[in-house]
C-alpha cells in the first residue's frame, strides 16, 4: 500500500508540475498577447491623431480655398456688374446719337424744301 501510494504521490507530484508548466506557459503567451495589444493600442492611438491632424489641415486648406474662390468670384461678379454699367452708358450715348441723326436726317427735308422754295424766289 506504501508503494501504491507512493506511486499516486510521485503521480499527483507530475501532474502537478505539467499543470505548474501549463500555467506557465499559458501566464507567458497571455502576457506576450497583453505585451502586443497594447502595442496595437499605441499604434492605433498614434495612426488616430495623425489621421485627426491630417483631417484638421485638409479642412483648413479647403476653408482656405473656398474663401479664396469666393474672393475670386466676387470680383468676376463686381467686374461683370461694370461692364454692364459701361455698356449701358454707351448703348444710351449710341441711341442718343442715332435720335439726334435720325432727327437731324428727317428736318433735312424741310431745310431742302424750305432752300428750295427760298431759291425759286430769289430766281423769280
Amino acid at each position: 500500500m506504501v508503494a501504491r501510494l507512493d506511486s499516486l504521490d510521485l503521480e499527483i507530484g507530475n501532474h502537478v508540475s505539467r499543470c505548474k508548466a501549463d500555467a506557465r506557459l499559458m501566464k507567458d503567451e497571455l502576457e506576450k498577447k497583453d505585451h502586443h495589444l497594447s502595442t496595437v493600442e499605441k499604434e492605433s492611438e498614434e495612426f488616430l491623431k495623425i489621421s485627426e491632424k491630417k483631417l484638421e489641415d485638409a479642412k483648413r486648406e479647403t476653408d482656405e480655398e473656398i474663401q479664396m474662390c469666393a474672393r475670386e468670384l466676387l470680383k468676376l461678379i463686381d467686374s461683370v456688374t461694370e461692364y454692364k454699367e459701361f455698356m449701358e452708358t454707351s448703348i444710351s450715348g449710341m441711341r442718343k446719337d442715332l435720335y439726334e441723326t435720325v432727327d437731324d436726317i428727317s428736318s433735312l427735308a424741310s431745310k431742302a424744301a424750305s432752300t428750295r422754295q427760298t431759291s425759286a424766289q430769289f430766281l423769280m
